[in-house]
């Protein structure tokens, strides 16, 4: 009989993984528009599904009771949630990649093995070590959620898609190099999208809400070469 005291052990040695440490990447889909840089793009991703799988059963009797008999996996769409930038170069995205699998002038479809693409879902843990990877297979857009808006809304703009595909697998991962802190992550990851130039300010890690509060009044600015740029501001 399991007991307390070997759950909290299990927890401080093991810990429990978090909801929010993911990335997602999807290889160019096909149309997107030379002016809309993917990897970006990737970066507002708010939210994604981790694909679920059900068994599909069929009823069997042949003597006594019925039983159910596995006869097929049925695999789930993926939903994702975007922010959507400015330039609206998310929606632009989606939209040139849902126009590439049925034309929207000629109804044309397209080539299969045209507008699919295998997509990856990375999870890492809390010291930013890879742990858990997903592939969805030959996974194409079906679905652009509506965007519904209000001139009375003051929300930040967000747009739902959902991803199809043939199937997915799943692999483990023996990354284990450590970071102290979050730091390491997040410098790593926007110096890849943002280039290695730009450095993250100090309170962004040890004092959020005083760069948020810098970032809303527009005075934080990004470091090049270890000269601060007079009158530009910090933005991503």
């Amino acid at each position: 009989m399991a007991k307390l005291n070997d759950f909290i052990a299990q927890i401080k040695s093991e810990g429990l993984m978090r909801n929010n440490r993911y990335m997602v990447n999807i290889p160019s889909p096909p149309g997107m528009s030379s002016a809309v840089d993917l990897q970006k793009v990737l970066l507002f991703c708010d939210s994604v599904s981790m694909p679920g799988v059900t068994i599909g059963t069929s009823p069997a009797l042949t003597y006594g009771e019925v039983r159910e008999m596995p006869y097929e996996k049925l695999f789930q769409p993926v939903s994702m949630t975007f922010y959507v930038d400015n330039s609206m170069h998310v929606k632009r995205l989606f939209d040139d990649w849902q126009g590439s699998i049925i034309d929207t002038y000629s109804r044309e479809t397209g080539y299969y093995v045209d507008y699919t693409r295998d997509v990856t879902i990375t999870i890492f843990d809390i010291y930013d070590n890879t742990r858990y990877m997903v592939t969805l297979h030959e996974a194409y857009l079906k679905d652009i959620g509506p965007i519904q808006l209000d001139a009375s809304n003051r929300d930040v703009m967000k747009l739902n898609v959902t991803l199809q595909y043939k199937y997915w697998t799943s692999a483990l991962s023996t990354d284990t190099v450590q970071y102290p802190d979050n730091r390491g992550f997040f410098e790593k990851l926007f110096a890849g999208f943002l280039g290695d130039s730009m450095k993250l300010p100090t309170n962004y890690f040890n004092d959020f809400n005083s760069f948020q509060g810098d970032y809303n009044s527009n005075s934080v600015t990004p470091e090049l070469g270890g000269h601060k740029l007079s009158g530009a501001s910090y933005r991503f």
